[in-house]
C-alpha cells in the first residue's frame, strides 16, 4: 500500500520535515519506507521544498501503526496543522487543532483509507447489490443469479 501524506499550510515544508523525522524514529514503523517528495522548483526558489511524504507500507497491516503515529505527532504540535493522507482514490484531511485524542485521528485515517470504493455498472450507476464491506471470495452477492 502506498500512502501520501502532506500538510496543509506548511509552504516551506518545515513541519513536513519534522514529521518525516518523527516517522523514521518510530520503532513501530520499521516496515515502512518513508520518502520525501520535493515540490517542483519555481523561479526564485533557492532549493527544493518538501511537498509531501510517500510511505510504502509492506505489509499492508502497518496502516494502523502509521495512523497512530500521525495522530500522536499531530496531537503534540503547537502550531495549527492540517494533515492530508491519501491512498489511491481515498483521502482524509484532519485538522489537528480540533483533536480530542490521537486515537481519534488514527481511527479516522484507517476508516477512510480502508473503506472499499463502491463498484459501478458499465453505465456508471452504483450496483445496488454491492455490499458496503469487501466481498468474501466465493460468497454469493445479492445481484448474483444463482
Amino acid at each position: 500500500m502506498i500512502v501520501r501524506v502532506d500538510l496543509v499550510g506548511d509552504p516551506a515544508g518545515d513541519e513536513l520535515r519534522r514529521l518525516e523525522h518523527w516517522l523514521r524514529q518510530d520503532g513501530r514503523l520499521r516496515g515502512v519506507s518513508v520518502t520525501g517528495r520535493p515540490a517542483p522548483l519555481r523561479d526564485g526558489d533557492m532549493g527544493p521544498v518538501l511537498e509531501a511524504l510517500q510511505l510504502v507500507l509492506e505489509p499492508q497491516g502497518l496502516l494502523t501503526a502509521v495512523a497512530a503515529s500521525l495522530g500522536t505527532w499531530a496531537g503534540v504540535r503547537r502550531r495549527q496543522v492540517r494533515v492530508r493522507v491519501r491512498s489511491g482514490e481515498k483521502e482524509v484531511e484532519i485538522d489537528a487543532s480540533r483533536l480530542d485524542a490521537p486515537e481519534d485521528v488514527a481511527l479516522r485515517i484507517v476508516r477512510a483509507l480502508e473503506e472499499p470504493v463502491a463498484s459501478e455498472d458499465p453505465d456508471g450507476s452504483r450496483d445496488p447489490g454491492t455490499p458496503d464491506t469487501p466481498d468474501t471470495p466465493g460468497a454469493p452477492r445479492a445481484s448474483d443469479d444463482r
